[in-house]
């Protein structure tokens, strides 16, 4: 086991890198501001000149948050007022339990099923394959969001999460 670490020494460098302390407090309502499931699935990591850099579960996690950083901003920055200039995230890929995926599983009704293939039904093979995939894709996402607690917004219509609509406040 190494030496001691004096408390008094490990004071002295926090207090020459104020960005040290603000990481700490950052980690501890970082949930709080975006949420559980986010949370679960990005993960604050070094606060370096302003800049925030967030490793996230995957790429699909960073593109997502990449597209409400202002709102992530407004809340940290809310709780702890001008510590973060900027968000940065990027994919750290790390893999989920598979217990996780089991739980988390959705699937498509036959209806759904009948009216992504009558959507596609004028495209080639090949395209209406790809049509079907995404388009299932992106309707699973939007499932999963409403379970998480996402609502369509009363203004633009657009599936966003709690507390409301960044684009429309």
């Amino acid at each position: 086991m190494g030496d001691p670490i004096i408390l008094g020494d490990l004071l002295a460098v926090a207090a020459r890198s104020p960005e040290l302390l603000t990481e700490t407090r950052l980690r501890s309502v970082w949930q709080a501001a975006v949420g559980k499931r986010t949370a679960t699935n990005a993960k604050p990591g070094r606060l370096k000149k302003g800049v925030l850099y967030v490793s996230t579960r995957d790429a699909v996690w960073a593109n997502q948050l990449s597209f409400i950083k202002e709102d992530i901003l407004e809340r940290l920055n809310a709780e702890l007022p001008n510590s973060v200039k900027d968000v940065r995230f990027a994919s750290a890929g790390w893999s989920e339990e598979p217990s996780a995926r089991k739980e988390r599983k959705l699937s498509l009704s036959e209806e759904e099923t009948r009216a992504l293939e009558r959507t596609a039904a004028s495209a080639p093979g090949w395209l209406r394959e790809r049509i079907i995939a995404s388009s299932a894709a992106a309707k699973l996402v939007a499932k999963e969001r409403l379970r998480e607690g996402w609502r369509d917004c009363p203004s633009c219509g657009r599936l966003t999460p709690p507390p409301g609509c960044p684009l429309c406040r």
